[in-house]
């Protein structure tokens, strides 16, 4: 046995998922009782980490015995090893039985793993306070967009023309950069512990290439545009604008208005084959050869590579399947990015939002950005998620620390406008916004949070509330945002009474 296999350790901890049930060991065993075993795995991880013996030894029991996980007797062993450290029952009868066969090296790197679990289950015991509950309700409902009756699939409606290149798909991990009007404005920072996995390392000529992803407002306005992966700045910079200014059939469901996530494939990433083929033989020819060679890998981030390939290029796939099957599989092996990218794909989907958000929360406690404040956003605007601003302002405070500028946006949000007494923090949100004023200036709802901030903080300033939300107003028209309730704010804050504007 080699027990220092990363993709052990990691699947292993890909479990520790979370659940809308408090923690207590006795639900969990009433669960396994009653061969609940999803639930009873939820119960017993959120046991486990409080260092409960019977919650390592079920585990261990689960993994053995494949009672709603796959059967593996090395993820068994590390568990039953964690409960024998507790004397938990026979634990240490059973791990020597497991064992016995084991030479001293073996040994040695179990303990290790051991240990490396028990580090990850205190981490993960923070994080589970903080994972969304799932709207029982809502579910098995779609997301439809405009006011036909038909679930319609949203990647259609996104593909206006080919040149358009919208797609529901994929995420690299370059640098993330906010997007002006005018531009880029630096914003994201840095990858922090995201990994630059690009999946197209070659040189583009005579064109340019865009992944970029976006939320999309109840208006079906596109905002909080973030530029994954991109060559050709002019090029880019243009599309990007065109992209801001874009809207689609309002997204609602059940007839009420919903919020919903994007992605954007421009450029080259939107041309199909004939086109690639044709007009850019040696790319065509490239891209080929990296998806052989990416095949063939075995390592993680390879394989990651060659999944976007296939979502990026679907051309170049065999069927429709393989592209989300390869990000399926480096999802599993616990790569970061491609969980991300996983869950993602089936948010938007629609096919499984229960898993959907599963893995974008797995991504998010593994420290990818990008996910931290995707799992942010959903927590305070999916239909699918109970609503909970508490556990949203976690994920956009850890997405901020690393240099995520639209989080650090929506941070300030919360706090400027919630009715949450213990959240309100009219003094931290405008700190908040003024530490992005670079990035986000020209965003209508910057501008709009900046009004709101000067309206309600303790020493009231009208003249500059007004300044702000007519900004916000006048970027917002130039962007087609709905702008009525901003208008109509800055309606009542300026009838019956004299405001000096000061420029």
């Amino acid at each position: 046995m080699n027990f220092l296999n990363h993709s052990v350790i990691k699947a292993l901890l890909i479990f520790m998922s979370f659940s809308v049930f408090a923690s207590n060991i006795e639900q969990a065993d009433s669960h396994f009782e009653e061969k609940k075993y999803d639930l009873a795995l939820n119960e017993y991880l959120r046991a486990a980490a409080d260092n409960e013996g019977k919650a390592f030894y079920q585990l261990g029991v689960m993994h053995y015995k494949g009672f709603g996980v796959e059967k593996d007797p090395v993820k068994a062993l590390v568990w039953f090893s964690l409960a024998a450290n507790f004397n938990y029952g026979d634990a240490k009868d059973v791990v020597e039985n497991l064992f016995e066969h084991a030479n001293e090296t073996d040994k040695v790197n179990l303990n290790q793993q051991v240990n490396i679990v028990k580090n990850k289950l205190k981490k993960n015991a923070l994080y589970l306070d903080y994972m969304p509950e799932i709207n029982v309700l809502t579910l098995n409902s779609k997301v439809r967009f405009g006011d036909d009756d038909d679930e319609l699939d949203p990647a259609e409606l996104l593909k206006e023309s080919e040149s358009f290149g919208i797609s529901m798909f994929g995420v690299n991990n370059n640098d993330s950069s906010t997007i002006s009007s005018d531009g880029p404005e630096g914003g994201g920072g840095s990858a922090g512990n995201d990994v630059n996995a690009g999946i197209l390392n070659v040189e583009v000529a005579r064109s340019f290439y865009l992944i970029a992803e976006y939320d999309i407002a109840p208006d079906g306005s596109i905002r909080n545009v973030i530029a994954k992966e991109s060559t050709g700045n002019e090029e880019v910079n243009h599309a990007l604008y065109d992209l801001r200014r874009s809207n689609i059939e309002n997204p609602t469901l059940l007839e009420k208005q919903a919020h919903f996530a994007g992605i954007s494939y421009r450029g080259i990433a939107s041309f199909n084959k004939y086109r690639m083929k044709h007009r850019y033989s040696y790319l065509y020819k490239t891209v080929r050869k990296q998806r052989t060679a990416l095949q063939e890998s075995d390592d993680p981030v390879d394989k990651y590579q060659y999944a976007m390939l296939l979502q990026t290029f679907p051309w170049l796939a065999s069927n429709k399947a393989q592209g989300m099957a390869a990000l399926k599989q480096a999802a599993e092996l616990g790569f970061p990015l491609a969980e991300y990218q996983y869950g993602l794909k089936l948010y938007q989907q629609q096919t499984d939002p229960k898993q959907a958000i599963f893995w974008i929360g797995q991504a998010a406690k593994d420290g990818v950005k990008q996910a931290q404040y995707r799992l942010g956003d959903l927590l305070k605007n999916s239909p699918w998620i109970i609503q909970d601003e508490k556990k949203a302002i976690f994920w956009f405070d850890e997405a901020a620390r690393q240099g995520h500028v639209i989080a650090k946006q929506k941070t300030a949000e919360i706090k400027i406008l919630t009715d949450d007494e213990q959240l309100k923090d009219i003094a931290g949100g405008a700190l908040n916004l003024a530490s992005i004023h670079q990035q986000q200036n020209e965003d209508p709802q910057y501008q709009y949070l900046q009004a709101m901030a000067h309206a309600k903080m303790e020493n009231r300033d009208l003249s500059k509330a007004v300044k702000h939300i007519r900004r916000a107003i006048s970027y917002g028209r130039s962007l087609n945002w709905d702008v009525k309730a901003w208008q109509a704010q800055l309606k009542d804050w300026t009838t019956g009474g004299n405001v000096t504007i000061l420029d």
